[in-house]
């Protein structure tokens, strides 16, 4: 499904986006910078509380993260073993397979995968 922000920063869509998994997030980043900081995409309902990130924490851990919040505001995340790079463009991913694992992808393959 193709969307277009225009001018928003964001997209609301009446039916849920995510109904099952596994879910998915790629692109490819250029942060600004190493400290960069921020979504860089996620989805979350309507009202803010479950949601699914792909994070890029770089004043904190300098790392990629695939993060996740349930509607009772508990969150829990995975970081990249690679640390942020304003190089160059660098293939982002992130995969939740199911509410508690999340695997995270940065640059040439790094992945780290975390169950709890």
């Amino acid at each position: 499904m193709a969307l277009d922000f225009g001018a928003s920063s964001k997209a609301e869509l009446s039916a849920p986006g995510i109904t099952s998994y596994p879910c998915t997030f790629f692109c490819y980043i250029r942060p600004a910078s190493a400290s960069a900081n921020g979504m860089v995409m996620g989805f979350g309902d309507n009202g803010g509380a479950a949601e699914l990130m792909m994070y890029a924490e770089g004043a904190g851990t300098g790392k990629l993260k695939a993060f996740s919040r349930d509607d009772g505001g508990d969150s829990i995340s995975a970081e990249s073993t690679t640390a942020l790079s304003a190089a160059g463009w660098v293939p982002a991913m992130v995969v939740f397979t199911n509410p508690n694992n999340r695997v995270v992808y940065y640059g040439a393959g790094a992945a780290v995968f975390e169950n709890t």
